[in-house]
């Protein structure tokens, strides 16, 4: 089996202004062989995925193609940003 990062539309974007009136659209599936992504932060410049089966962190552009890689990682977990800086907890570390 594929891992896949499906993004919706509507976890960036909602649609109409009334808060009764939201709607989500799915948008693509960005196609990830050879990684186990446990969490997705989407950013200004790009959405960071952490990897727990090659422990390590990467940036991929909405097509899919990595940017940045980062390593050395224990089982990275859900990563986070926050004022233009990564988050990463790693397993039993946090």
């Amino acid at each position: 089996m594929k891992n896949l990062i499906i993004i919706l539309l509507g976890f960036l974007f909602l649609e109409g202004c009334s808060n009764n009136n939201k709607e989500y659209k799915f948008v693509k599936e960005i196609n990830l062989t050879g990684i186990k992504p446990i969490s997705v932060a989407v950013g200004k410049t790009g959405i960071w995925v952490s990897d727990s089966k090659n422990n390590r962190v990467i940036k991929i552009n909405e097509n899919g193609k990595i940017l940045e890689k980062f390593y050395n990682f224990k089982r990275p977990m859900h990563i986070s940003l926050f004022k233009g800086k990564v988050y990463v907890p790693e397993y039993l570390n946090d």
